[in-house]
């Protein structure tokens, strides 16, 4: 049976297990944001090892492993991997509804304005293709017109400059 100053000397190296890998991924969030690096959970994990005097790190099972709330929490706290989309609370209060729909239509309107430009752009491409072609074409037509015209140049038999 575990004594209770067994339990405590347990608890405590656990809370400071903890407070180090919380610690270490605010400490990676924080620089790959200076960096401008995206917070996936191999940047994070990498970042961290970073940070670690031992260089251990956190492992990306931590990450991925849901019964780790503490990391879970502040995953989305400093929106690392799944959590890199979420907005953060603070923000959901001032979002208006309203402003979020009129922003996603006018972004469909833009997203349809661009699949028409490069649908314009891939057109023109194949008729630019064609121009190319057909340029290359009357390229050597004329290379072999001109190529006929200098061999039937009739020059002179005798030359009287000589005489």
């Amino acid at each position: 049976m575990i004594t209770s100053k067994r339990k405590e000397h347990i608890d405590k190296v656990n809370e400071k297990r903890k407070q180090r890998t919380l610690d270490l991924i605010r400490q990676a969030g924080q620089y790959l944001d200076d960096i401008g690096e995206s917070k996936t959970v191999p940047n994070v994990s990498k970042a961290t090892k970073r940070f670690d005097p031992l260089g251990k790190g956190i492992s990306e099972a931590s990450f991925r492993n849901k019964k780790l709330k503490h990391i879970q929490d502040l995953m989305k706290e400093y929106r690392i991997g799944p959590y890199l989309s979420m907005l953060n609370y603070s923000d959901e209060a001032s979002v208006d509804v309203f402003e979020l729909i009129k922003i996603s239509k006018e972004n469909k309107k833009l997203n349809k304005k661009l699949e028409d430009k490069i649908v314009t752009i891939k057109k023109l491409n194949k008729e630019l293709k064609i121009y190319k072609t057909s340029n290359e074409v009357l390229r050597h037509k004329i290379m072999e017109l001109e190529t006929k015209l200098l061999t039937n140049i009739s020059f002179p038999r005798s030359n009287n400059m000589f005489i």
